[in-house]
């Protein structure tokens, strides 16, 4: 992620266009359009901000594995990222204005040596990185369906395997959005896994408790419930804003 945002900020620099709607545009304020496009720039958040799927072995791995350290790494790699994503938000904006492209390298030229390096190295990235979320999704989808260990042969995993990478090959080659698919993704997904499932796991584990939790903790854990409502309402709202068109 940073490899990717870091060639987005080098590109910043350097405007080439190729199409009209890719060309800079700036309205008389020069600001962005806050209105319910806000709830867009949330809902990329959430997508954003997934907690990985790799966290429990990072935990394992990390020296000296307490909590208290697991949360200062937690801290200041999150802190970075926002850093880093604002970045690359803002100079994505005041560089090509309202037609700034879902993915910014559309916006550059494909005679753009620089542009070009980054969409190389973008699809490096993405092709050894892809397997590592394609399994966790695999392996989803056979718990889901609870597919026991008998079935899970080589052959048939081969089998699931093709076929949901020719599910994915035919969604991507009619969606191209990439802005559009952050902000549903995001809203859709990163609600559930930012706000609904921490929500309730943190609920049902001071229930399980008993009386033994402190009146604190109680209250804490009805306030995420209502944290979980805020999530809920701003994805649905996102997804409304970006599918019906409510956005100003």
């Amino acid at each position: 992620c940073f490899a990717k945002m870091n060639c987005s900020l080098v590109l910043s620099f350097r405007v080439y266009q190729t199409s009209p709607d890719l060309h800079p545009y700036f309205s008389d304020d020069d600001m962005p359009p806050i209105g319910t496009n806000i709830f867009l720039l949330s809902c990329m958040c959430f997508q954003a901000f997934f907690c990985h799927y790799n966290a429990p072995r990072y935990y394992v791995e990390l020296q000296l594995n307490t909590i208290p350290r697991f949360t200062s790494v937690v801290n200041v790699s999150f802190s970075v990222s926002a850093l880093v994503y604002f970045a690359v938000g803002v100079f994505g904006y005041y560089t090509f204005g309202a037609n700034t492209d879902g993915f910014v390298l559309n916006n550059y030229s494909a005679n753009d040596d620089l542009a070009s390096i980054c969409r190389f190295a973008i699809a490096i990235a993405l092709a050894f990185t892809y397997p590592l979320p394609f399994i966790g999704t695999r392996d989803g989808i056979l718990d889901l369906f609870s597919v026991g260990d008998e079935w899970q042969t080589s052959t048939n995993l081969n089998l699931l395997t093709a076929a949901i990478l020719g599910v994915f090959t035919v969604l991507a080659w009619h969606f191209t959005d990439l802005g559009l698919l952050n902000a549903v993704g995001g809203a859709a997904l990163g609600t559930a896994v930012v706000f609904i499932f921490p929500s309730i796991m943190f609920f049902c584990a001071v229930q399980n408790v008993g009386c033994e939790v402190s009146f604190w903790l109680r209250l804490e854990s009805v306030m995420v419930l209502g944290l979980m409502l805020a999530g809920i309402a701003m994805g649905v709202i996102g997804v409304l804003v970006m599918t019906v068109g409510l956005g100003e």
